[in-house]
């Protein structure tokens, strides 16, 4: 835990969008979609989008995260280049397939748009583990500077990448699927953003804020070694009883930044 307070945020270097990195081969669609499926990632992503971690506070016309869950041998995945708080079940698109032995790789799908801008990552980290059913890819600026103090501190659960990868590239895919452990659930892409990891929607979405919100906590008090001497005799599981209760959380924000009311400048930033 020492090791801590050496660490450095990581800097946050968001790319200019580009469209996709892939070749997108349109198929005839064989099926619908599971409509209480589809609505549960409608509703992941328009709450990642009020969060800032797909555009919302931070620009209401921007896309920029993007979300899977697995459908028998294909995945479900939002579409390219749509504003996350406003999808339907129409936008989303299933992936059938998709050819690693092309340059660029190719990925076939059915439905109106193209898949995610990042579903090489998607389909890496699903061949990889298989038992993986949903993503939630997002940006949160926070939890991307503090990913080596939260690797640190979480190491069981977050795993961070050694060095950045341009967005949708297979490179980017294969680093994070490197990443896999046997119980990691938070991958953090360095320098760019977190794919979240679960049975659910509802799991990957609060192991997403559970470590916005543990960033938070080592930022404010990540030299703070009187924090550090008890956090050091805790297991890893007492630390993330500490870190993410809301209560705690917020008493404590509250005190260390002396302001009363909304923190979402502080949530959010």
């Amino acid at each position: 835990m020492r090791v801590l307070e050496r660490l450095q945020p990581d800097q946050v270097n968001p790319e200019v969008y580009a469209g996709i990195k892939y070749n997108a081969v349109r198929v005839p669609k064989t099926r619908d979609l599971d409509r209480k499926k589809a609505e549960q990632l409608i509703k992941c992503a328009a709450e990642a989008y009020n969060y800032g971690w797909g555009g919302g506070v931070y620009n209401t016309n921007s896309s920029f995260g993007n979300f899977s869950y697995r459908d028998g041998e294909s995945i479900i995945t939002s579409p390219t280049n749509k504003n996350l708080g406003k999808l339907v079940p129409e936008d989303l698109v299933r992936v059938v397939g998709w050819d690693k032995t092309t340059s660029p790789s190719t990925a076939y799908y059915e439905g109106n748009r193209e898949p995610t801008s990042e579903v090489l990552a998607h389909l890496e980290i699903n061949e990889t583990r298989p038992k993986n059913n949903v993503i939630v890819h997002g940006h949160d600026r926070l939890s991307t500077q503090m990913g080596p103090a939260l690797s640190e501190y979480y190491p069981r659960l977050v795993s961070i990448t050694k060095k950045p990868e341009p967005y949708g590239t297979i490179e980017l895919a294969r680093n994070l699927a490197d990443l896999l452990k046997e119980n990691n659930q938070y991958l953090i892409a360095k320098s760019h953003g977190f794919f979240s990891l679960g049975k659910n929607f509802d799991e990957a979405l609060d192991s997403a804020r559970s470590m916005h919100k543990a960033a938070i906590m080592l930022k404010i008090y990540g030299k703070d070694k009187r924090l550090l001497s008890v956090l050091d005799k805790l297991n890893w599981l007492d630390r993330a009883s500490l870190f993410l209760s809301d209560t705690i959380g917020s008493q404590v924000i509250r005190l260390k930044s002396g302001i009363r009311g909304k923190m979402d400048f502080l949530a959010y930033e």
